[in-house]
């Protein structure tokens, strides 16, 4: 599965030799990143208990001191725990001390679910029937493979954050299972893999496994904020909180959902003498995305949209360019 390899890729992807380049050559990309954490922070009164940033990886582009310095505790939530540890450490001690390493996979478990499912096809099989077979079983996979709705976190209690963050994540979600259906395709004959978006059953299905770990995700984002209403208590030192005397009652907690919704391939150098046209934008998110967004949340202020420039192209490999766009949020109330 690509996601054990999540590690590894990271190292190459993330930290702070990552966080310099974007300095460098993406400074807009940071300081919307940064805006929109802190418009989420300042909604809610200091000190806050507790943020959480789903799948955190290394915190590359996340302003992780500034939120350790205003926050109890921060947890970070992530599979990769090399990269969450990489981020605690660019923390003086005293703020480490804020800082709770989460090993979780947020999907709930996708990436397994899906191979158990691709693991009980006779392939082979299939391929002797021709490539319509083989397609649509992948995409009766996708349509079989199990998506929490939401995953469960069992170290993070449902209602207990004031924050929950979700930066540049929410596509790798879907990507890493997906791209373990290329590769089976690839394993079986080359040519599978480039039909899978067209063909008639497998093209609908991708979207559909795509909403459905999307909405999963949100559910979670919402599930994991702090309800309006509840009451904060004195800190008067004991351990009863029962029996600490109520204050007013804090406002609700607020998600900040940032995602790619386009992305575009910059020529490998040298290439663009060759007059080869530039490949066309591609449209990352799902169709529906942001009616489930709607259905659960309103915004806590207008959206924000930037461009990200992931990677200059080189002789080898062509260079990466996102349209990003950025919400603070707040949960609808039932019945609203």
């Amino acid at each position: 599965m690509r996601i054990q390899r999540l590690a590894k890729e990271n190292q190459s992807m993330q930290g702070l030799g990552k966080r310099a380049w974007y300095q460098r050559h993406s400074p807009g990309h940071l300081e919307a990143i940064e805006a929109l954490v802190m418009a989420a922070l300042e909604t809610q009164p200091q000190p806050i208990g507790r943020v959480a940033i789903l799948g955190a990886g290394a915190c590359t582009e996340l302003p992780l001191e500034e939120m350790a310095r205003r926050v109890e505790e921060v947890a970070l939530v992530d599979l990769d725990e090399f990269a969450l540890q990489q981020a605690r450490r660019r923390l003086n001690t005293a703020l480490q001390g804020r800082v709770r390493l989460v090993i979780a996979d947020v999907t709930g478990g996708v990436s397994v679910s899906l191979e158990r499912a691709l693991m009980g096809q006779r392939w082979q099989a299939l391929k002797a029937q021709g490539a319509d077979a083989v397609l649509s079983a992948v995409a009766g996979c996708l349509d079989r493979c199990e998506v929490p709705q939401p995953p469960e976190l069992g170290e993070l209690r449902a209602g207990r954050c004031g924050v929950v963050i979700s930066s540049l994540v929410v596509t790798q979600l879907w990507s890493y299972p997906l791209l373990d259906v290329t590769d089976l395709l690839n394993t079986l004959d080359p040519a599978l893999a480039g039909q899978q978006h067209e063909h008639a059953a497998l093209g609908p299905a991708i979207e559909r496994f795509k909403l459905r770990v999307a909405r999963g995700h949100v559910l979670l984002l919402a599930r994991l904020l702090r309800p309006s209403g509840r009451a904060a208590r004195a800190t008067n030192g004991s351990e009863n909180a029962e029996a600490q005397p109520r204050q007013a009652a804090l406002p609700g907690g607020v998600a900040v959902l940032i995602a790619e919704d386009e992305g575009r391939l910059t020529p490998q150098q040298g290439q663009e003498a060759l007059g080869l046209d530039a490949p066309a934008p591609l449209a990352l998110l799902p169709d529906g995305f942001d009616g489930l967004v709607e259905e659960l949340f309103t915004r806590a202020e207008p959206a924000r949209g930037w461009e990200w420039i992931s990677d200059w192209p080189s002789a080898v490999r062509a260079g990466r360019t996102y349209h990003v766009r950025g919400y603070v949020l707040k949960p609808r109330q039932a019945g609203g």
